[in-house]
Order: C-alpha cells, then sequence, then structure tokens
C-alpha cells in the first residue's frame, strides 16, 4: 500500500482560540550562516559609509543627520537578514542584532585607525573593543592636545566633550536592535513562510468596549466580524479621540492558525492640514492569540 508522505509534510498543527503565539525556535544553519557572513559585511559596509561621509564632510554638526541615516540603514538591512534567517530562535536573533550594530560602530573607527596609522590591524578595530576603546581615547586625547595648542581647526569640542559625542553616537548605532527585540513577524511552521496581515480601525470605542467586557475574560474575539471598521483614519481637527486598531495575521497558503492582535491609540488632530492621522499612547489589549478559523476567514474579508 502507498502512504503519500505529501499529506505529512505540510500538516500544522492546529492551536485552540484563545492561546497565543510562540516562536518555535527552529534554526536552519545554512540559512544562518549565510546571515552570519552577510550581516558582518553589511555591518563593515555601513560602518565604512559612516566613516567615508563624516570624513569627507567638514561640517561636524551635519554628522547628526548621518548617524540617523545609519539607523535607518541598520534597521532596514538587519531586519531583512532576519527575514532571510528565517530564525525563529528569539535570544539569537536578538544576540545577532546586537553584534551586527556593535560591529557597524566599531568598524567606522577602524577606518579612522587606518588613516591615522594607530597601530591596530582592521581584524583587531573590528573584533577587538579594548582596541576599539583604544583608538577613541587616543583620539581624545590628540583633540585635547590640539585645544591646548590653540589648533583645534574645524572640530570646536573638548576631548571631553567629544568623548561625551562619542557615547551618543554609539547609542545611535546600537538603537536598532531595540526595533528587533521583539519578533514582531508571526511563522507559519508547515508552509515555511511569514504571516501576512491586514489592520483596521474601530472609531466607536465605547461600544467596542462593552462587547469585549461583556465577552468575559476567556472570549476568543468571535464577535469581531459584527463591528464597524474603517481601513484608514481620516484626520480630525479639534482634540485627540480614542482608536482601536485589530490586526489580523494570517498564511495566506494554508489560511490556518489564525492570529489576532489588538490595541487603543490617541489619534492625535492634524495640525499641519496634511491629511494625516497621527496615533500615540499605544495601549496593548491582546497580542498574539489564536482565534477560530471562521472568525478569522470573515475578519481577512472584511479588512481587504
Amino acid at each position: 500500500m502507498h502512504t503519500d508522505l505529501s499529506l505529512f509534510k505540510h500538516h500544522i498543527p492546529m492551536h485552540a482560540a484563545g492561546t497565543f503565539y510562540k516562536a518555535s525556535g527552529l534554526i536552519k544553519p545554512k540559512r544562518l550562516f549565510l546571515s552570519l557572513f552577510g550581516g558582518i559585511s553589511l555591518s563593515v559596509l555601513i560602518g565604512w559609509l559612516f566613516y567615508f561621509l563624516t570624513n569627507f564632510i567638514s561640517f561636524v554638526y551635519l554628522n547628526f543627520i548621518l548617524l540617523f541615516g545609519v539607523l535607518c540603514a541598520s534597521i532596514v538591512a538587519f531586519t531583512l537578514l532576519r527575514l532571510f534567517s528565517k530564525s525563529r530562535h528569539h535570544v539569537l536573533n536578538v544576540s545577532l542584532a546586537a553584534l551586527f550594530c556593535y560591529l557597524a560602530w566599531s568598524a567606522q573607527w577602524t577606518f579612522y585607525n587606518q588613516q591615522w596609522n594607530s597601530g591596530y590591524s582592521f581584524l583587531e578595530g573590528v573584533f577587538n573593543p579594548f582596541a576599539t576603546f583604544e583608538i577613541i581615547a587616543r583620539r581624545i586625547v590628540q583633540i585635547d592636545t590640539d585645544h591646548f595648542n590653540r589648533a583645534a581647526g574645524r572640530f570646536p569640542f573638548s576631548g571631553g566633550l567629544t568623548g561625551f559625542f562619542y557615547v551618543i553616537e554609539f547609542i545611535a548605532f546600537m538603537l536598532p536592535v531595540k526595533f528587533l527585540l521583539e519578533d514582531k513577524q508571526y511563522y507559519c511552521e508547515g508552509c515555511d513562510r511569514f504571516y501576512d496581515q491586514k489592520d483596521a480601525f474601530v472609531t466607536e470605542t465605547g461600544s467596542f468596549f462593552s462587547i469585549l467586557g461583556g465577552a468575559g475574560e476567556n472570549h476568543v474575539y468571535n464577535f469581531l466580524p459584527e463591528v464597524s471598521y474603517y481601513s484608514k483614519l481620516a484626520p480630525i481637527y479639534a482634540r485627540t479621540r480614542e482608536i482601536v486598531k485589530v490586526s489580523i495575521h494570517y498564511c495566506p497558503k494554508c489560511l490556518d492558525n489564525n492570529i489576532i492582535s489588538v490595541s487603543a491609540f490617541e489619534q492625535q488632530p492634524d495640525s499641519d492640514n496634511q491629511n494625516k492621522a497621527p496615533l500615540t499612547n499605544e495601549i496593548e489589549i491582546t497580542r498574539g492569540m489564536y482565534i477560530e478559523k471562521d472568525t478569522a476567514h470573515l475578519l481577512i474579508r472584511k479588512f481587504a
């Protein structure tokens, strides 16, 4: 008798409504190795870019704008790497993000080290924190010496103040880790792909919370298809109002194990007439809860 193994290959265990998503912790060694190599390469590239721009542009205060550019580039690059790796191990993902951000910071100092002939090899400067801190210390002493000799030139700060700016610079380089702390992408193990997401907004929050409260503590959000939603929020111009954002996360391939997340926000007035609807002060109500399949399918159609 022949057994079709393909029936078992994509078998997906069903999660009960009301339970919450937990990452499986699965690691794919080949993708992890490629992500590690790519992350180190991108870190060095980002560090070189920051070194090149700050060395080329003499206006010191512009460096803060360049730091913001580094922040954005790092978030995009390291997020794409995490998506490529398909790693569902939270601690590993955060550790790699911290490593890549640190290497981007140390790499830019390594390129300055090569320019100043500080005596450290490229690999020492990138991977040895003690070498990096020694390079920074020598730079601070050099700046203080220039100030003492009234030869500071285009650099208007003392060594002590410059050291403070270097601390801010380090924090800025490490900030992308904050954005990557949470594994925000849900993953379908059976289909080997990340979930899609659809969002909608509730403006009648009083009615929503009344129904939510009536459903009791062990509710599974079966009432959600009966609520009125808006795909986009119109701007307001008088005073803030409360908004509820409902997100449905689903695998478009199998449409099983659908997840709901609900948060309350304050919508701020659009004082600049830019037709915007800024949301602030998020209060998380539910995050990552599995809901019943029929309820999820109705929401997916309603949010389309």
